[in-house]
């Protein structure tokens, strides 16, 4: 059955890697899926990131390799500090856009406003999702 929507992965190959390919041991297409798919099953910080993955990661390993296990916290909130926020908005629109098509065009989906207006409890226990 094919349903026309491309792999969460696959949107991905379309961002810039700002990484040095000697110091890379992690590939950035499957380095931004964990962290999607993190977020997208209740995790709201890297930390909560990297403990989902890391329970997930027979799951994950069906449709990727994460050939060098499951990415620390700190590389990926170092890697999305470093990316792209406008390519990363354009490749995971593109993808949403294809799962529900009537968010394809430029359509706002507003997700806790409280939050992302950084208006929340900071600490430990309480994070808001990692800004994107």
């Amino acid at each position: 059955m094919k349903t026309g929507v491309m792999p969460l992965m696959q949107v991905f190959v379309s961002i810039s890697d700002p990484r040095s390919p000697r110091h890379t041991q992690h590939d950035l297409a499957e380095l931004l899926t964990v962290v999607v798919c993190g977020v997208l099953s209740g995790a709201d910080d890297f930390v909560g990131i990297e403990e989902w993955a890391k329970l997930k990661l027979d799951w994950l390993r069906g449709f990727m390799k994460l050939e060098q296990g499951i990415p620390s916290h700190y590389t990926l909130a170092r890697v999305f500090g470093l990316i792209s926020p406008d390519e990363f908005e354009a490749a995971f629109r593109r993808w949403v856009g294809m799962v529900i098509p009537a968010l394809a065009k430029d359509t706002v989906v507003a997700i806790d406003g409280k939050t992302s207006r950084r208006s929340h409890v900071t600490d430990r226990h309480n994070r808001a999702l990692p800004q994107f």
